[in-house]
């Protein structure tokens, strides 16, 4: 406790010393780096070398070391202007150089010319986006003119799902089941960060805040083979960075528009709302500019999204559904002196919704006898604050710091009396009457730190750094107390009743403390070596703030080799070795600590009539796991290899081999005498159960222009497999993360190894857009994938717990599916001004199904062991693919 208490502190006191100077975030900058040489090949010392551009709010300036060496550590990322100037040499001009999202960009080898006299310089005007030759990692960039042209969704996870491994998940019958799956993780497998700042949803492990493609400058997506620095995500890396003002005042106006009057029939799941009538609309605008040129800059933007609905189900009339989303972005952005950057940034989305549709964690319904049923009052969203500074110190070192603070909340109520009071009841046909079931709060927060220092030294760039996180959740969910709500149903073969009904609170936290080093050394031209260590640790709190369970020995070594052949920057082989880490979600402590229960009581007779003679099933009662001595973190170890090459200025093809596979879980489950336990399956108190099985394996090739010019694209294929017997945090038979119940019946396990729930065999995808000289642009985006595999559930004896009825993966397989749509905007003069928009989506209607109902039999076995209760809606579809619509939308800029 002492070693921890110290770390805390040596942070704290870095953080102190920094927060006078500037900040910067995780991943809001890139870096620039080149070589130049005389016309004999020899190193060019001191020369000057000056990038400027509208990001950079005064110049930077650096010079060549004795090898001709020169690196910008940090620049926004953004387009630049680059000169360099030496005496006895012809001054050279980079025009149009960019700086991406956690990449680094490199001019290579520049050889300048001997002169005697005054020369102008050389120009370049060709675009420079060339090879990351620093770093093995795999990933996916897009800038704010790429995505404008495209035709997404007004949300943050249209644009996600453009990267070759993310496929986008539509919901399902699990709570809370949508989000983006990459390179085989699951939806809860991500980071996701905006401006620097961890916005991850504490609780389950989901995105957190959204904002609209008109508030992203830049998007990465890292898919694997990242450095020491990144870490605590079993999936991808999200990073975002928003726009940040000018020396010259500039804005926009837009507004989007679609309704019911604007699409192809639908066909809807048995989960799915039905839209009679709908419109949504939403209206923003953005403005930016000086407030000191060339020391003080500010952005602000706010795009409410109203979406109003006449939505129902079988059996009801229609109702009301009304959602407002408030989106909003800010930022002031201070550059006091060419060396020093500080930004204080503020972006929230918080979110009232009156809404019809049900609790999905519990069934769906072949019929709604009553409207309670379905209505509700979600308030959702949140908003994060953050300052970043960045301090450069000379031209060898940075040092960066980032405090941030981030609320969430999570509620859900009835809008009835009805739908408080009564439980929600299922009968024997599968329709649903009473109640809605339950209602709750859950409130979220995260307090962060973080802060670096790099250092360049001769063929080395070295990376200290550290991380510190306070993750809260204050949650209180009723679904039965007493017998107001719950989930009632009426069994088809016995025709008795079960009862679950299930009332927690908790007030947990996790304390997560995290260090690394990193060193990126050159030992030639050809040749770059990475290798960096990461150490994470994770003390797990309780009510009262009394540390549950700590996990301290996470260690995470990665390494990365970058050879380049032939001409310098024109391709690039490279491969990658490294541990990932989880970070537990705020859900699976809140079961593990807090308190509360859920009962599954049978009774002979109607309970809502007369509760006498009930028999308890099951219990689960929270709060009652204790500590695990030596528990291990949930990791996997990852591999990957790859080639990539530079086709011309902006265009690169490539190709990467990925592997993955667990090696530890953290799963709850029960010990020998029933008692709930947490621990790794395969070990310790859980060692009766089978290790835990996930490996992911894939290749992707790549096709990408990347440039500004008329045409851009990202065209992908990948070809994976994802199996095992852990479908990771995310799982359809059961959540929350890391209390599922994959591992809480040995029965349910002896045919559980197979195909995943997120196996695509094949994944194709196309995105890009040309800008014709006449002001108009056309975009696209598209994709084919293959089905993913399903499953045949039934009921085992011992706490009627769901269990696969055939081996996992062998019941068939959901359909292919394909997705078209275009983006036609026309611009009435360059620049600023007023330009219109069309989005035709999902064109051809396919309307495919996605998700069907799996669960077989629902009873209790009999005593002979035979299912009982088929399920009447079994391998029906729950999910449907959208119809065609169309989207109307304006933009005025100035």
């Amino acid at each position: 406790m002492r070693i921890r208490t110290a770390a805390v502190t040596l942070l704290g006191l870095l953080l102190l010393e920094f927060a006078s100077r500037p900040v910067q975030g995780q991943d809001v900058s890139g870096s620039l780096e080149g070589k130049l040489l005389t016309s004999q090949l020899q190193p060019l010392l001191d020369a000057e070398v000056v990038a400027s551009g509208p990001a950079l709010q005064q110049p930077m300036e650096v010079h060549s070391d004795a090898q001709g060496s020169f690196r910008f550590l940090a620049l926004p990322a953004g387009t630049y202007t680059v000169r360099i100037r030496s005496i006895g040499v012809r001054p050279v001009l980079y025009e149009r150089v960019i700086v991406g999202l956690g990449r680094s960009t490199s001019l290579g080898v520049v050889t300048m010319e001997p002169t005697d006299v005054e020369l102008t310089e050389i120009v370049v005007t060709a675009e420079v986006l060339p090879l990351d030759l620093t770093s093995a990692a795999s990933g996916t960039n897009l800038r704010a003119e790429q995505l404008d042209g495209l035709p997404l969704d007004r949300s943050l996870n249209s644009l996600i799902s453009l990267a070759p491994e993310a496929t986008y998940q539509l919901p399902d019958l699990s709570f809370r089941s949508e989000g983006v799956n990459i390179a085989g993780g699951s939806i809860w497998d991500n980071a996701y960060f905006v401006d620097g700042v961890n916005v991850t949803d504490p609780g389950m492990g989901a995105g957190g805040i959204n904002l609209p493609y008109n508030f992203v400058q830049e998007l990465q997506v890292k898919t694997g083979g990242y450095e020491a620095e990144y870490g605590r995500a079993m999936g991808g890396i999200v990073n975002v960075v928003t726009p940040s003002g000018g020396n010259d005042f500039h804005g926009s106006l837009f507004t989007y528009f679609t309704d019911d009057r604007l699409r192809t029939d639908p066909r809807y799941g048995l989960i799915q709302t039905n839209l009679d009538k709908y419109s949504q609309f939403d209206v923003g605008g953005s403005l930016g500019g000086p407030i000191s040129r060339d020391r003080l800059w500010f952005f602000l933007a706010y795009n409410p999204l109203v979406d109003v609905r006449n939505a129902s189900f079988p059996g009801i009339p229609t109702q009301k559904d009304r959602q407002t989303q408030h989106r909003l972005a800010g930022k002031l952005t201070w550059q006091p002196q060419p060396a020093t950057r500080i930004a204080f940034t503020a972006t929230g989305d918080p979110t009232t919704h009156d809404g019809v549709g049900p609790i999905l964690d519990y069934g769906a319904p072949s019929v709604v006898l009553n409207t309670d049923v379905v209505l509700s009052h979600l308030r959702r969203g949140g908003y994060g604050l953050s300052l970043h500074a960045e301090q450069q110190m000379g031209e060898s070192v940075l040092l960066s710091a980032t405090l941030s603070r981030s609320v969430y909340r999570d509620d859900f109520a009835p809008q009835t009396t009805l739908g408080a009071t009564a439980p929600r009841f299922t009968d024997t046909t599968g329709a649903w009457s009473g109640g809605y079931g339950g209602s709750g709060y859950n409130h979220l927060g995260r307090d962060a730190a973080l802060t670096s220092v790099s250092v360049a030294a001769g063929s080395h760039l070295l990376k200290l750094g550290g991380e510190y996180e306070n993750n809260t959740l204050d949650e209180v969910v009723d679904e039965g107390s007493g017998q107001r709500g719950g989930f009632l149903s009426q069994s088809r073969s016995s025709g008795r009743y079960v009862w679950l009904r299930a009332q927690s609170a908790a007030n947990v936290g996790i304390r997560v403390l995290s260090g690394y080093l990193q060193d990126s050394w050159a030992p030639s031209a050809s040749v770059r070596l990475n290798a960096g260590l990461r150490w994470e640790g994770q003390w797990w709190v309780g009510s009262g703030g009394t540390v549950m369970q700590s996990i301290t020995d996470q260690l995470a070594p990665r390494v990365g080799l970058i050879l380049m052949p032939g001409r310098p920057g024109s391709q690039k082989f490279f491969a990658s070795a490294g541990r990932f880490y989880e970070q537990v979600p705020l859900d699976a402590l809140a079961l593990f600590y807090g308190t509360g229960s859920s009962t599954y009581i049978r009774y002979n007779q109607d309970p809502r009539i007369d509760t006498t003679g009930g028999t308890l099933l099951f219990t689960n009662q929270s709060g009652v796991y204790a500590r695990v001595p030596g528990l291990r973190g949930e990791y996997y170890d990852e591999l990957t290899f790859g080639y990539e090459r530079q086709l011309a200025a902006t265009m690169i093809v490539g190709a990467r081999v990925i592997l993955r596979a667990a090696k530890s879980v953290i799963e709850d489950s029960y010990a020998s005498d029933g008692t709930p336990v947490y621990g790794n399956p395969g070990t310790g108190l859980l060692d009766s159960f089978p290790k835990p099985i996930h490996r992911y394996e894939a290749l992707e090739l790549t096709l990408q222009n990347s440039g500004s010019a008329k045409l851009h694209f990202l065209a992908s294929y990948v070809l994976s497999r994802n199996w095992g017997n852990y479908a990771g945090l995310y799982a359809p038979e059961g959540s929350p993360p890391n209390a599922s119940i994959q591992f809480d019946n040995h029965d349910s396990l002896a045919i559980s190894s197979g195909p995943l729930p997120n196996d695509r065999t094949h994944a194709v995808k196309l995105s890009g857009a040309y800008r014709f000289g006449f002001g108009l642009t056309a975009g696209t985006s598209a994709f084919w994938q293959s089905g993913t595999p399903l499953n045949e559930y039934g009921i085992v004896q011992a706490g009627d717990y769901q269990a696969f009825l055939r081996p996992r993966g062998t019941a068939g397989r959901t359909p292919g599916t394909w997705d078209l749509n275009l983006r036609f905007d026309y611009a009435f003069r360059r620049g600023a001004g007023p330009k219109i928009t069309l989005d035709v989506t999902h064109i051809g209607s396919p309307r495919g199904a996605v998700a069907f109902d799996q669960q077989h039999y629902t009873g209790t076995p009999d005593a002979s062991g035979n299912q009982t209760d088929p399920n009447p809606i079994y391998q029906q579809v729950l999910v449907y693919q959208p119809a065609m619509f169309v989207r109307l939308g304006a933009m005025v800029g100035f």
